[in-house]
């Protein structure tokens, strides 16, 4: 397939907005939204699972388009629904804003494109590849919500 490289590009991409993340101090900065701040392990093992996650996507390719393309659609929903609104909401810049309009929304489009130019491009697998994207960008977010219930749980 012609286009499956992009993939690739994704992952690569993905790690220059984490770079941004990193070297911002996106960890401490969510903390002024109200959002508790993750400790130095949990942000580093979250980036680290969005790298491996890529990899993984990015190594199966087209063999299986909706598993793959659920990165590129979920590293575009995070520089959407996190980045953007984020800075929109608030007027003020968000750690990693620049990275994501600049390479991953680009880059995100470029592979649905180079999926859909290669035949593996559905409604079918685009629909499939968000709902796995919404999910996999819920569990951690899941996981705060039970690490609260059990130590509150444990307190009681």
């Amino acid at each position: 397939m012609q286009y499956e490289f992009l993939l690739w590009i994704a992952v690569l991409a993905n790690v220059v907005h984490q770079l941004e993340e990193i070297y911002l101090d996106a960890r401490n900065y969510v903390e002024s939204y109200g959002i508790p701040k993750m400790s130095d392990g949990v942000f580093y093992y979250l980036q680290a699972s969005f790298l491996l996650a890529g990899i993984v996507m990015a190594a199966v390719g087209w063999r299986a388009p909706a598993f793959s393309l659920m990165y590129p659609i979920l590293i575009m929903m995070n520089i959407i629904g996190v980045h953007l609104i984020m800075t929109i909401k608030y007027r003020k810049y968000s750690p990693g804003l620049l990275t994501g309009v600049v390479f991953i929304l680009p880059v995100g489009i470029a592979c649905l494109w180079g999926a859909a130019q290669d035949g593996v491009l559905n409604a079918r697998v685009v629909v499939i590849a968000s709902l796995l994207a919404i999910v996999y960008s819920l569990v951690p977010f899941l996981l705060i919500r039970m690490k609260k219930m059990l130590y509150e749980t444990k307190r009681k």
